[in-house]
């Protein structure tokens, strides 16, 4: 592809990344909630613990879907395809090295005549 059109792969591959980062941070937010509510619940007066039930079991329910195998394993097949791909474009871009050449003579800096 043409310059033009790798960078702006590349910057789709960043937003993809971005929004998997996203989805972990706000699922290790889901869990940190969760956890305070199941905590507090007990302590709540009795006309507030249905509602907060409920939300625990919403977030319980995220939590799930998040962790699931089969979401596991799809997070795990896009994150491996995203490093292929920029691994791909960084072998295209890269120059490929020169050999230096060494000066006539030279035997490294310790070799002395």
């Amino acid at each position: 592809g043409t310059l033009p059109e790798e960078e702006e792969e590349v910057r789709r591959i960043e937003v993809r990344l971005r929004g998997v980062a996203d989805r972990k941070a706000r699922h290790a937010a889901n869990q940190r909630l969760h956890a305070r509510l199941l905590a507090q619940l007990q302590a709540l007066p009795p006309a507030q613990r249905p509602a907060v039930a409920v939300a625990a079991r919403q977030l319980r329910q995220e939590i799930d879907a998040y962790c699931c195998p089969r979401a596991t394993a799809a997070r795990q097949a896009e994150l491996a395809r995203l490093a292929a791909r920029i691994a791909e474009l960084q072998g295209a871009a890269a120059p490929e090295p020169e050999a230096e050449p060494a000066e006539p003579g030279w035997q490294g800096p310790d070799h002395h005549p």
